[in-house]
């Protein structure tokens, strides 16, 4: 069975290429079927709208879609619409499973993390603490959700042809979240995946000076590979965090500054293998700080 969210996100990506192929503007496309252009916007980028089959419809007319491509997204409509009804999860989670979903169609992923591990990086422990903390009215219905989605996620990983590179600050390791063993689990998984070959790890030290990731805040860009189709899978999008909300960037000319900001975090961050000592350093001071075995003697 596809995931609605899949499709979803494939209706907006569809209805995108319409519209730029009849070279509409989106408040053109919004006035034509007596919508905000807000609405529009967020249809094309595969979020939840109160969009109708009908709508859709009279959108596929001023397209001129062709008659395949009308029957695909009618399809796609009564899909979406049907899982819907059926239920899911909070708009949080459904946020967390958008993003999830665009992580499993990405051919690269590239990842600056200035207060935290990235989610794609953590621990269960790690991020069930920070979840916690963000999110402490999630209701069993979302935890199921985030643990599904949590670890298609991490094994996505694991798929050499989808490449991560992954800056940290040096204060995100050495931030103490929950106890000394959390950390030092979480940094001997970062060790792991670090390991990987499509996977790098970089860490920006604490005197690199002044440099873009003190002002930019944590973001994931996200870039596409081509189509079957022909022309790409989607056009490059940022994640930038934010609180409570985060945006999601599409513009040309925000997307150049991230790229800006990827060759200058490039010039401070540190080797990966510098990095994986640095790491590892890190991780043995965690240990040391752990409680002793029970079971184990102490010395007097």
């Amino acid at each position: 069975m596809i995931d609605s969210g899949l499709e979803q996100k494939e209706l907006g990506r569809r209805l995108r290429a319409l519209r730029r192929n009849a070279k509409l503007s989106q408040s053109a496309a919004a006035r034509a079927i007596e919508v905000s252009p807000q609405t529009i916007g967020r249809l094309e980028d595969g979020q939840a709208t109160q969009i109708s089959k009908l709508h859709v419809a009279e959108l596929c007319n001023i397209y001129q879609a062709g008659d395949s491509e009308r029957a695909a997204l009618t399809a796609f409509v009564q899909h979406v619409r049907a899982a819907r009804h059926k239920g899911g999860p909070s708009a949080v989670i459904a946020g967390f499973v958008g993003r999830v979903e665009l992580e499993q169609v990405a051919s690269t992923v590239t990842v600056f993390a200035d207060t935290m591990v990235p989610g794609l990086l953590r621990t269960v422990d790690y991020h069930q603490l920070v979840r916690r903390m963000r999110y402490p009215h999630d209701s069993d219905e979302d935890i199921e959700y985030w643990r599904q989605y949590a670890g298609r996620r991490w094994i996505r990983l694991y798929d050499r042809a989808f490449q991560v590179q992954v800056f940290l600050l040096e204060s995100v390791l050495h931030h103490l979240m929950g106890d000394p063993a959390l950390m030092a689990q979480q940094l001997a998984h970062l060790e792991q995946i670090g390991r990987l070959p499509n996977v790098n790890v970089r860490v920006i030290p604490a005197d690199a000076g002044n440099h873009i990731g003190l002002y930019r805040g944590g973001f994931t860009l996200m870039e596409f590979g081509p189509s079957p189709a022909g022309g790409w899978l989607e056009t490059p999008i940022v994640y930038a965090k934010g609180y409570p909300k985060c945006l999601y960037l599409r513009d040309e000319g925000d997307i150049d500054q991230y790229h800006d900001a990827v060759t200058q975090l490039d010039h401070v961050a540190q080797s990966p293998e510098t990095s994986m000592e640095v790491m590892r350093n890190i991780k043995e001071k965690y240990w040391a700080r752990t409680d002793p075995d029970p079971g184990e003697p102490v010395d007097q």
